[in-house]
């Protein structure tokens, strides 16, 4: 495959992003101190990680001021299209579920709700367990109820032990909660 290399949206003559999810500063001049011009070299632009979210993002310097971005949406505003971020119609999807892959051919464009439907279906939300919001209860505490009952205690006797009510027991037992211990 070609790396294919386009002009960004507000930082033509400065940057281009390719296919392949490469940022690159283009050779150029800019004015330096005084009234001095400094050559500026091509060469590719370092990303990172943003820490709280885990996607690759770029720093962009125009007119002096500074525009953090993130690559995938420059991506695909390159090669796909521009998007609707009115009202959070669209979104940008890893379809490999792996945020640093930034290859054209790795993004498309799709809804919130198809969003959350790929992740979930490709297990890149993880809410079971201590991991969900909802949760009253660590998985040591569920891996000493399941050793109780694998010893033979009856439900009821959990129950009384732990003040918890029988349907909880009961759920935790058939596995229909805490199932991943």
């Amino acid at each position: 495959m070609e790396e294919i290399w386009k002009d960004i949206n507000d930082f033509e003559g400065h940057y281009q992003i390719s296919n392949f999810g490469r940022v690159k500063s283009l050779a150029r001049t800019r004015k330096g101190s005084g009234t001095s011009i400094v050559p500026v070299l091509e060469k590719i632009k370092n990303t990172r990680v943003n820490k709280k979210n885990g996607y690759k993002i770029v720093d962009l310097f125009k007119d002096n001021k500074k525009s953090t971005c993130y690559v995938h949406i420059l991506v695909v505003k390159a090669f796909i299209r521009e998007l609707n971020f009115n009202g959070g119609e669209e979104e940008v999807n890893h379809k490999d579920g792996n945020k640093k892959n930034n290859y054209d051919w790795n993004l498309e464009i799709i809804t919130h709700t198809e969003n959350i439907q790929h992740a979930f279906a490709n297990n890149l939300i993880y809410h079971k367990g201590e991991n969900n919001a909802a949760h009253k209860y660590n998985e040591e505490f569920i891996k000493q109820i399941r050793t109780e009952l694998n010893s033979g205690v009856r439900n009821k006797d959990i129950c009384d032990k732990y003040n918890l009510p029988s349907s909880t027991v009961s759920q935790i037992k058939t596995g229909i909660n805490w199932s991943h211990i």
